[in-house]
């Protein structure tokens, strides 16, 4: 085997199979067996594997489990911020009717007020006028002179 073999001949393959079938053989170690015989089962795993768990499709997943609770969120909340609008807007035609009646009861009460100022300070002059005058003339001397 010291020999230079040509690539170019065949003889060199057939040495080469010669060598090989030279070499003294082994016992494979048990582990090493039942490693080997657990692939086919491992592949066969593999390609029975449920469509949600290839690889490839995980990304897709993901982004599915995460979009849709948000999108399902930003729904309920859209409907939420309308029904708040609603509300905000039925408040405030509500004020604007208390507040149309408070300024109606205001505008009685204003002028109840204005009366009852205007005839309660004129009712006593003209009280104490009438008697006055209902009174006799009592003169004295001394308002003659």
């Amino acid at each position: 085997m010291t020999e230079k073999i040509e690539p170019n001949t065949g003889d060199w393959e057939q040495e080469l199979q010669q060598a090989l079938a030279d070499l003294p053989t082994e016992p494979m170690p048990a582990s090493l067996q039942r490693r080997l015989q657990r692939i086919p089962a491992e592949q066969l795993a593999l390609e029975r594997e449920p469509w949600w768990r290839r690889a490839w499709l995980r990304p897709a997943l993901a982004c599915a489990v995460i979009a849709v609770p948000l999108a399902l969120g930003l729904a309920v909340q859209q409907r939420q911020i309308q029904a708040q609008e609603r509300q905000l807007a039925q408040a405030q035609q509500d004020l604007n009717v208390a507040l149309g009646y408070l300024q109606q009861a205001n505008e009685r009460v204003a002028s109840q007020v204005v009366t009852s100022l205007g005839s309660g300070v004129a009712r006593p002059v003209t009280d104490t006028t009438i008697q006055v005058i209902e009174k006799p003339l009592e003169t004295t001397r001394e308002y003659e002179l």
